[in-house]
């Protein structure tokens, strides 16, 4: 899936436009299985600094946008909100692939700082939208993923794209 948003994504940038993958390494996972011509760069799940290191590639190298998959118990919400705190991206999307009627209290949060931290919050159905609305402090202007690449949904459990597209 990541090599088929990767390959939308620069369909629908201008011309000379870069698009690399900053992907999640499992703790006992090769890197090997990456294709390291999109694969730039990855960042061990469960390591707090290594969530920051992958920020600040992101910051050298000086991308436009960065786009986070997020799927509740993937990826540390905590870490992941240090990540962002360190990103300096003008434009940040986060897609939150599954949306729960009742949150437990730190994850709510989570969602709360998600919201606060992103230019937009991508949901896969307008449901999901109305659910995450009834409890968001700052209403947050959602964008409905089938709708903006694909009309089949997938799910991505562990990549980060870092997006530099003049048009966004």
């Amino acid at each position: 899936f990541s090599s088929a948003l990767r390959n939308a994504l620069l369909e629908a940038c201008p011309a000379g436009s870069r698009v690399d993958v900053v992907a999640v390494k499992h703790k006992d996972q090769s890197t090997s299985e990456y294709n390291h011509s999109e694969v730039k760069k990855t960042f061990v799940e469960s390591e707090p600094m290594s969530y920051v290191s992958a920020a600040q590639f992101i910051n050298n190298n000086h991308y436009h946008t960065a786009l986070i998959q997020y799927e509740f118990g993937m990826l540390y919400g905590d870490h992941l909100t240090c990540f962002l705190r360190e990103l300096k991206t003008p434009k940040v999307f986060t897609t939150i692939h599954t949306v729960k009627i009742n949150y437990q209290d730190n994850l709510q949060a989570w969602v709360q700082q998600a919201n606060f931290m992103s230019d937009r919050l991508v949901v896969m159905t307008h449901s999901m939208r109305h659910i995450l609305n009834s409890f968001l402090v700052r209403k947050m202007h959602f964008v409905l993923y089938c709708t903006v690449l694909y009309t089949t949904l997938y799910t991505v459990h562990y990549t980060l794209f870092n997006v530099h597209c003049a048009r966004w």
